[in-house]
């Protein structure tokens, strides 16, 4: 599934994958919020993936990612970036 996403869909999984939240992904990104979550959405649609009673979108999408790429090394908070 990690092979049908766009570049852009494939950094978004990334960063979830580091464990960013909605908001450092949109701020990491210079985009709004709400564009952020459209864009984790149709990631997550592009996976096959989705909240139920029983599975978390992330922790499938990021078990994914982990699958086909390993541990991505996690990335400094803006706070701490040089």
């Amino acid at each position: 599934p990690v092979t049908r996403l766009s570049a852009t869909q494939l950094s978004v999984l990334k960063q979830i994958a580091e464990g960013w939240n909605n908001a450092e992904i949109a701020a990491q990104r210079g985009v709004t919020l709400r564009s952020a979550e459209r864009l984790i959405t149709r990631t997550f649609e592009a996976l096959g993936v989705s909240n139920d009673d029983k599975r978390n979108a992330r922790v499938v999408a990021t078990r994914l990612y982990i699958r086909a790429y390993g541990v991505p090394e996690p990335a400094l908070p803006r706070s701490q970036r040089p």
